[in-house]
């Protein structure tokens, strides 16, 4: 992993919230969506994972009290529970695979909080800037 593009991906997250008031899906995972630019089908199947947690999340938080940091933490847990799944039954054709472990459920947050569209829009334009610095100075990740 390469630590200056997790640097940047914090630094332009920061940059970024300040500006507009909206997290592009959590201050680590630009910098992680980055580091799998080439790997378009694990960023899809990352987005796909965190909307299915954000969909599950909300269906139990009709029923149950769900807030702040327990709300979090069933994110997390149902973004693990889900690619747990995925891989048991091979849901996912080949040897596809998501972005880690947390970051679906970091990603999910976001989503419940500023909605899934503004989230998405946000993390594009964090990492397609993230990754134009990064090839600006040659900073390999790729």
């Amino acid at each position: 992993m390469s630590k200056e593009c997790m640097i940047l991906g914090i630094l332009l997250s920061i940059i970024y919230y300040e500006l507009t008031e909206i997290s592009p899906g959590g201050l680590i995972v630009p910098g992680y969506i980055a580091l799998y630019i080439n790997s378009p089908e694990k960023i899809f199947y990352t987005l796909i994972i965190s909307i299915l947690t954000f969909l599950i999340v909300k269906v139990i938080g009709s029923f149950a009290i769900l807030y702040g940091k327990r709300r979090f933490a069933i994110m997390i847990l149902f973004s693990f529970i889900i690619k747990y799944f995925i891989g048991l039954f091979h849901i996912i054709p080949g040897n596809l695979d998501v972005i880690g472990y947390l970051i679906p459920g970091i990603i999910a947050q976001d989503f419940e909080k500023q909605g899934i569209f503004n989230t998405i829009i946000s993390l594009s334009i964090v990492v397609a800037i993230l990754v134009l610095i990064l090839l600006l100075f040659n900073i390999s990740v790729f």
